[in-house]
């Protein structure tokens, strides 16, 4: 028998503020069959953000704004274990950039453009195991007084009929904001008004998450130059 590994994953703000399509990622999730260790949603400090969990990518061009991107609304956090849990769970999710996923993964399906791309799953073994070992940190996980596994349940049920609007039409803004056929503050219009559609989130964090998606396709035009 091989042995179990257990993964640190979480939906990332565009599939939390967005709430129908984090109702079909934690489904899919749940569709196959890993053992729930511990599911929530969370507020994690900035700074453990920053200086615990990417601290690996200190430095780099995307840094600021991948932390920005992180902490921009709670996370679902998941803790989940299955013989071959990276693999499984990496193969459901699909490649990091949501344009080379394939479609018929998660981050194909819902991912918007580059570093948006809905979902965090540890990667290899090592990393999965610092991970884990973090984020307890942090979280208060007493298994034999919860079924996570139903928690995500009830989340499914709670957020599932929630409008969706095609993640294409994110896109669509994303890539006329890079060729500059569109103006900063009519993209951000858009895009604030498809979040409506989708969320119940207040006025705030929906124009923070806005402001997330330009910048992320302003970074992109920026290293395209």
């Amino acid at each position: 028998m091989m042995n179990r590994e257990r993964v640190l994953v979480f939906l990332k703000p565009d599939a939390v503020i967005r709430r129908g399509v984090g109702a079909r990622v934690v489904q899919e999730i749940l569709n196959n069959e890993f053992e729930v260790n511990y599911f929530g949603e969370i507020n994690p400090p900035k700074e453990f953000i920053a200086d615990r969990h990417y601290i690996q990518h200190r430095g780099k061009f995307f840094y600021n704004w991948l932390i920005k991107y992180v902490t921009s609304s709670p996370l679902i956090l998941f803790i989940l274990e299955q013989e071959r849990a990276i693999y499984k769970i990496r193969t459901l999710i699909g490649s990091t950039l949501p344009e080379n996923a394939d479609s018929n993964t998660i981050r194909g399906k819902f991912g918007i453009l580059g570093g948006i791309n809905v979902i965090h799953a540890s990667d290899n073994i090592d990393n999965a195991r610092r991970e884990v070992e973090i984020w307890k940190e942090i979280i208060k996980i007493k298994v034999q007084n919860c079924d996570y596994t139903q928690k995500a349940n009830n989340y499914v049920r709670r957020y599932i009929n929630f409008p969706i609007v095609d993640t294409e039409k994110y896109k669509k803004i994303s890539l006329l904001l890079i060729d500059g056929k569109i103006s900063i503050q009519k993209a951000k219009n858009s895009i604030v008004e498809l979040l409506r559609i989708e969320s119940d989130f207040d006025a705030n964090t929906i124009s923070r998450f806005a402001d997330v998606i330009i910048e992320n396709a302003l970074l992109r035009k920026k290293e395209a130059v």
